[in-house]
C-alpha cells in the first residue's frame, strides 16, 4: 500500500493488536507512518514506529534485511522502542506566537499591528465563534511598502483564503453565501474594485452590511421551472481590504487600521516564495484547524464578554472583542498586548467627516480665542488660520470677496443637524449672525473626544464640574483680591473681612445659555464692606467642586452679553451623600 493510501484501507483488524510500523526512509515514508500511527492509536492495544537505522535513501526494510540484518534484531529494535504518542497539540498562547513569528519573518509591522493581524488571523478560523467580523484595511502612504506582501502572508495562515481582485457586487455576496463565513476574502487594489460611482456605491453598501451575521442581499432570480423567487444571499465573512486611499468612511469605520510604511535600509525581511512560505505555514495552519475544530473553543470564545476599553466608539469594541477575548482565552501575555495594541490603532484613527472636523475647529477656535461667542466673519478668519481647515472649496472664493453670507448659508446647514442654528448676536454694540459657545455643548460631547482632563495622583480623572445656577448667592469671602475687566483694562480690588450678600453672579459659559441678571459689582462690594461683620468664611466641604464666576457690568434680562470673569472667585457646590447638590452655595476664594 502505497503512502497517501491509507485511508482506503479497512484497518479495522489491526484493532485491540500490537502494531509495529516500518516507514521508508524518506520524508513520504516517515509522514506516511504518522498517518497510520494516528489512525490506530486508541484503537490498536499498541502502536511502534521503529525506525530502521543504516537503512540507504529511500530504502525500506527489505533493504536493511538484505544488508545483512536479521530478524533477531528487528525484534531487539521493536523492544527498545516506546510506545508511539501522539504529538502534544500547541497551546493556543504557543500558536499565536507562531502565527506573529512567521508574520515578522516577511512583512514589518509595529508590535501592535503584529498582534493585531495575528489575532485578527486567528479569528477567521473561529468565525462561528462571534456575530461580527472586523475588517482588515491594510493601508500605506504610497506603493512598495509592503501592503500585498502582507496579504499574501495571511493566505498562508487564514481559514479557507480567496485572495481576488477587482471583484463583482455579484462575485462577492455569492461567495459569501457559498461558504457561509466560512471563508477569507482578500481583495487586493481595493481601490480599482470600487472604482466607479453606481459600483463603488453597491460594494460600499455590501461592505457595510457584511461585517455582522445576519444582514442579507435579497436577489429576484428564476428558477429551473421558469418562476421567479427571492433568494437571499448572507455576505458575512472575514475580509482583507488592501489599496491606496481611504474607503468610504462607513467602511473605514468598520475596519482595524494597519498602515504600512516602507521598510528601511536596516530592516531586514525574508524574501518571499510562495510555495515554501505556504509549506512552512502548514504545521500553523493544522494547529489552527485542530484548536478551532475542539467544540468548546468556539461555545467558550461566544460565551466571554471581555473587558474593553471605553475611550473607544462602540463599534470599534465590537469588532475587536473577539479578538480580545481569543487573547484573554490564550493568556500568556496575550491578553495586555491585545488591549495595547487596540488602543494604539484606535487612537491613531481620525473621524474624516467633514461636519465632525468642522465641529472639531469649531471647539479649537473658540478656546484660542477664548470667546463665549463668535460672528460668522470669526469663524470664517478662524478657519483660514488652520493647516487643513474643514471647508468646501468655494470657501476661499467667499473669503477673497468677503461674501460672508454665502459662507454663513453653508455653515448653518452643516451644523443643523447637530442641534446647532445661527442667531444674532451683539459685539461691541452692533448686532450680527453668530453663533454661541452655549449652543454646541451637546455637539461637543456626543461628536468629539473629550479633551485630556486633570488627573488625580492615583490616575482618577477628575469629577465634571457641576452645572451652576443663575442666581444672587450669599458670600463669606476673607482676605481676596478681586480683577475687574472694564474696557480691556484690569481693575484690581481688596476685598477684606467680607459677609453679607453680594449679587454676584456664577457662570459658566457651557452650561448657561440665558438668565435674568442685574449686577452692579463695584456697589456690591461697597455695600459687602459696610455690612461686613465676619472675617472668615464656612470651611469648605473636601468634595465641594468649583466652578469660575462672571458678572454682568451692564446687566440685561433675558440673555447673558459681555460676562466679565472675576479672577480669584470661585462657587463651591457641595454634593450630600445622595448626590443632590447643595441649593445654597457659597461663594468663596481661589
Amino acid at each position: 500500500m502505497g503512502a497517501g493510501k491509507w485511508a482506503q484501507v479497512d484497518d479495522s483488524p489491526l484493532e485491540g493488536r500490537h502494531v509495529v510500523i516500518l516507514p521508508d526512509n524518506d520524508e513520504v515514508g516517515r509522514k506516511h507512518a504518522e498517518q497510520v500511527a494516528q489512525s490506530l492509536y486508541g484503537r490498536a492495544a499498541s502502536v511502534r514506529i521503529v525506525h530502521l537505522p543504516d537503512l540507504p535513501p529511500k530504502g525500506d526494510v527489505s533493504d536493511w534485511l538484505n544488508a545483512g540484518h536479521t530478524i533477531s534484531e528487528l525484534l531487539e529494535l521493536v523492544s527498545q522502542t516506546p510506545e508511539w504518542q501522539p504529538p502534544r497539540p500547541p497551546s493556543l498562547a504557543e500558536i499565536l506566537d507562531a502565527i506573529r513569528n512567521f508574520i515578522r519573518q516577511y512583512v514589518v509591522l509595529t508590535d501592535e499591528q503584529a498582534d493585531a493581524v495575528t489575532l485578527w488571523v486567528a479569528h477567521t478560523w473561529v468565525i462561528d465563534a462571534t456575530d461580527v467580523t472586523p475588517y482588515l484595511r491594510v493601508n500605506s502612504a504610497t506603493k512598495r511598502s509592503g501592503k500585498t506582501r502582507l496579504a499574501e502572508v495571511i493566505t498562508c495562515l487564514a481559514n479557507n483564503p480567496r485572495p481576488t481582485t477587482c471583484i463583482s457586487t455579484a462575485a462577492l455576496f455569492r461567495l459569501a453565501h457559498k461558504y457561509l463565513g466560512h471563508m477569507t476574502l482578500i481583495v487586493d487594489e481595493i481601490e480599482g474594485t470600487l472604482s466607479g460611482k453606481e459600483k463603488s456605491s453597491e460594494l460600499t453598501a455590501l461592505l457595510n452590511a457584511g461585517w455582522r451575521r445576519g444582514l442579507t442581499v435579497p436577489r429576484v432570480e428564476r428558477s429551473s421551472k421558469g418562476e421567479f423567487t427571492v433568494r437571499e444571499y448572507e455576505t458575512f465573512c472575514p475580509k482583507v481590504l488592501v489599496g491606496l486611499g481611504r474607503l468610504a468612511d462607513t467602511v473605514e469605520d468598520r475596519a482595524i487600521s494597519i498602515v504600512m510604511q516602507r521598510k528601511r535600509d536596516d530592516e531586514v525581511v525574508r524574501d518571499f516564495f510562495w510555495q515554501e512560505a505556504n509549506a512552512e505555514a502548514e504545521p500553523i495552519r493544522q494547529a489552527l484547524e485542530m484548536w478551532a475544530s475542539n467544540p468548546p473553543t468556539v461555545d467558550q470564545l461566544r460565551s466571554m464578554r471581555p473587558e474593553m476599553p471605553r475611550n473607544i466608539s462602540d463599534r470599534a469594541r465590537e469588532g475587536w472583542r473577539i479578538l480580545v477575548a481569543i487573547a484573554d482565552l490564550a493568556g500568556n501575555g496575550w491578553s495586555e498586548r491585545a488591549r495595547k495594541a487596540m488602543s494604539a490603532l484606535e487612537q491613531t484613527r481620525e473621524d474624516t467627516a467633514l461636519n465632525i472636523r468642522l465641529l472639531a475647529a469649531l471647539r479649537d477656535i473658540f478656546a484660542q480665542k477664548q470667546a463665549t461667542k463668535l460672528s460668522v466673519q470669526d469663524i470664517a478668519e478662524g478657519l483660514q488660520d488652520l493647516d487643513d481647515p474643514p471647508v468646501p472649496e468655494d470657501f476661499w472664493r467667499w473669503v477673497a470677496v468677503s461674501d460672508w453670507r454665502r459662507f454663513g448659508v453653508w455653515l448653518a446647514r452643516t451644523l443643523k443637524p447637530f442641534g446647532v442654528r445661527p442667531k444674532k448676536v451683539r459685539f461691541n454694540g452692533e448686532t450680527k449672525q453668530g453663533y454661541e459657545l452655549a449652543d454646541f455643548t451637546e455637539a461637543f460631547a456626543r461628536y468629539l473626544p473629550n479633551p485630556t482632563s486633570p488627573q488625580d495622583p492615583d490616575g482618577t480623572p477628575n469629577p465634571p464640574q457641576p452645572e451652576a445656577e443663575i442666581s444672587t448667592t450669599p458670600c463669606d469671602v476673607p482676605f481676596c483680591s478681586v480683577n475687574i475687566f472694564e474696557n480691556g483694562t484690569r481693575k484690581t480690588q481688596q476685598i477684606q473681612a467680607l459677609s453679607g450678600s453680594c449679587s454676584v453672579v456664577p457662570f459658566v459659559p457651557n452650561y448657561v445659555k440665558s438668565a435674568e441678571i442685574s449686577t452692579n459689582l463695584p456697589q456690591d462690594i461697597e455695600t459687602c464692606k459696610e455690612n461686613a461683620s465676619s472675617p472668615l468664611a464656612d470651611p469648605v466641604a473636601p468634595n465641594d467642586q468649583s466652578v469660575p464666576l462672571f458678572y454682568m457690568e451692564n446687566g440685561t434680562n433675558g440673555t447673558m452679553e459681555q460676562p466679565q470673569q472675576i479672577q480669584g472667585f470661585s462657587r463651591s457646590v457641595s454634593e450630600s451623600q445622595n448626590g443632590q447638590r447643595n441649593k445654597n452655595p457659597k461663594l468663596t476664594c481661589q
